[in-house]
Parts: structure tokens; C-alpha cells; sequence
């Protein structure tokens, strides 16, 4: 009926979620205050958005303490947080934690999490699963962009979730960051896998200006996801990492528990003109994939090699332009079979 109250008079983000996939049209939630809103699990996870909605917390931004003014938290991490399934949805300026994942994009397009303007980072940590998921063959040209995911509303310590980003089923031509610094996230702390890109049909996805592994203010110190900064497996193909592409910016990829970018099982991928430093295995890793490119990349103080190709079915890579140097053993290492 347009009136935003529940069963109690009171306007709750379930009922204002409620309302809006009610009323026709594009809709927006705003919030007139700082304020920590907590999932009543006795009822169960919020409503799906079904309808064009924008929640938009960025104008009770906490100027203060620099971090989001609005916390939804899912308490128990049992439900998921917000699951889009309508198009050209936004999510600005909140911190979501402690839920199964925090945002769920499911066969939906055109959503935007996050932006580069005053107010508009989402801190997404402390979920038992992913950060945020984006998956179907109906998930595309979804941004995710200029969050902090995996870290501390401070920036400087590790609250992770298991996965930072997960995209899967088929989902393609998205983007994690984007052309220019202010756009890129800060995707480091997580358990597992910074960014996962999975299975066939998982194409076209593109990573640009993220500082994957390295916290966002403090120094240096350990907050590298616990995998890799970036996995692709089981098929997916014209991944673009870096500025391969001519609207992305380069990546940052340091500090992560395994390999910087690690391809296992993918062909026709790009990594080009980022920076890899002190990753604990490999910089770059290609296992049994064809047809991938490593160009114009600084690869340096990797634990184990610069780059390594493995496995008899890894062959036609090329390794051209590299910065490579300083690794503990190899800087281009061949290995069972690697490129021929």
C-alpha cells in the first residue's frame, strides 16, 4: 500500500524490502540515521528483490570513522543477505556481515555494489560463504566496485569471509573494480580464494584497479586471502586481469596464501600489466590450461617462481614482456610436461 510498517508499526528493512517488490516501479530505501539492524532469524532470511531498487545508505555515512553509518547483520551466518533477482538494483554505504553471504546476485543484470563517490563503499566481511556471489546464465555486466571485502571496518585487520567473490554457472561479462583507482575493491583477508571465477560458461569477466591481499590503511601486514588472490577453474575463458582491456586499470596482487592469479583447468584467459609481490607460492600459476596470456606483469619476491606452466595439456601460453625478478627459485619455471 506504499506504507513501509510491519506487523509491530514499525517501518523494519524487511517490510520497506516487502513493500518495495509490492510497488510497481523503480524504488529506493534510504536511511535517516546511523543505525545497527540485526536479521530476526526467528523469522527467517530478508525477502529476494524482485523489483528495481536502490538501498542507498550513503548519505548517514560515518565522516567520523570513516565506514559505513548502517549495519545489517545476519547474526547467526545461517541466511543469506541481500538476494537480487531483479535487474539494475544498487547497494550502497552498508557494512553487511555475519551472514551465510552477504549479497546474492541470481540470473539478474545490470546491479550495481558499491561505487567510487562519498558514502558509496559496502564493508562485506565475517560471512561463512562468500562476500558476494553472482551466478546464472542471466548474470551479466553486474559492477561490484570500490568495496572493502574481507577486511575490518578500520581497513587494517582481516574479517573474512571464506570467499571474497565468487562469479559461477555461466555467469559473464562482469566486473570487480574498474578504469581508475577510486573504482577498484579491496578484496584481502578472506579464508579461501580472494576471486573465484568458476566452470564453463563463466566468460568475459573482467578484474580492474583491485588491491587483492593488501589491507586498505595500516601497513603491510597480513592480510593476503589464505588461497590465492585470483582462481579460475574448470573452464572459464576471456577473463580479463588487468588492463588487457582498454577500459580496466591494473591490479595489485600481494601478500595471498598460494598463487597471485592461479588458472587450473581454463584456456584464453588474459593477466597483463599488474603487480605481483610476495605471493607465497607462485606469482602466476597455469595448470593444465591452454592458450592463456601473461604480458607486461611485475612479478617479484614470490615465495617459489615468478610464473610456472604445468602439465602436459598447458601448452601455447605465452609469457612475454614480464617484469621478473627476485623470486626464491625460478622466474619462468617449465614443469611436468608446462608449455611443451
Amino acid at each position: 500500500d506504499g506504507n513501509c510498517v510491519d506487523s509491530g508499526f514499525k517501518c523494519t528493512l524487511r517490510a520497506a524490502i516487502e513493500e518495495a517488490n509490492a510497488f510497481p516501479g523503480a524504488d529506493k530505501i534510504i536511511f535517516d540515521s546511523k543505525m545497527d539492524i540485526q536479521l530476526d532469524t526467528t523469522i527467517g532470511a530478508l525477502p529476494d528483490i524482485t523489483e528495481k531498487l536502490r538501498i542507498d545508505a550513503s548519505s548517514v555515512w560515518d565522516s567520523g570513522g570513516s565506514k559505513p553509518g548502517v549495519t545489517v547483520n545476519g547474526v547467526s551466518q545461517t541466511f543469506p543477505g541481500l538476494t537480487l533477482r531483479a535487474g539494475n538494483c544498487e547497494v550502497y554505504g552498508l557494512l553487511l556481515k555475519n551472514f551465510l553471504y552477504a549479497v546474492d546476485i541470481q540470473n539478474s543484470a545490470n546491479n550495481t555494489i558499491g561505487g567510487p563517490l562519498h558514502g558509496q563503499r559496502n564493508v562485506i566481511n565475517s560471512n561463512k560463504s562468500f562476500g558476494v556471489s553472482i551466478h546464472g546464465t542471466s548474470s551479466h555486466r553486474n559492477l561490484v566496485s570500490g568495496n572493502w571485502i574481507g577486511l575490518s571496518v578500520s581497513g587494517d585487520t582481516k574479517a573474512p569471509n571464506d570467499v571474497g567473490i565468487q562469479i559461477s554457472g555461466g555467469a559473464y561479462q562482469n566486473t570487480i573494480g574498474g578504469d581508475a583507482p577510486v573504482k577498484g575493491n579491496y578484496i584481502s583477508g578472506n579464508t579461501q580464494n580472494g576471486v573465484e571465477i568458476v566452470g564453463a560458461g563463466s566468460d568475459g569477466n573482467r578484474l580492474g584497479a583491485n588491491l587483492i591481499g593488501l589491507p586498505a590503511l595500516g601497513s603491510a601486514d597480513n592480510v593476503g586471502n589464505g588461497r590465492a588472490g585470483v582462481y579460475i577453474n574448470n573452464g572459464p575463458t576471456t577473463t580479463y586481469i588487468g588492463s588487457s582491456a582498454p577500459d580496466l586499470y591494473d591490479n595489485e596482487i600481494s601478500l595471498n596464501g598460494s598463487e597471485g592469479v592461479l588458472i587450473w583447468g581454463a584456456s584464453g584467459n588474459w593477466v597483463e600489466s599488474n603487480l605481483f609481490f610476495a605471493n607465497k607460492l607462485n606469482g602466476v600459476a597455469i595448470v593444465d590450461g591452454a592458450n592463456n596470456r601473461v604480458s607486461s606483469n611485475s612479478i617479484l619476491l614470490s615465495v617459489e617462481n615468478g610464473v610456472r606452466v604445468r602439465g602436459s595439456t598447458a601448452t601455447g601460453n605465452t609469457i612475454m614482456a614480464n617484469s621478473i625478478y627476485f623470486n626464491v627459485k625460478q622466474g619462468i619455471d617449465l614443469f611436468q610436461g608446462g608449455n611443451t
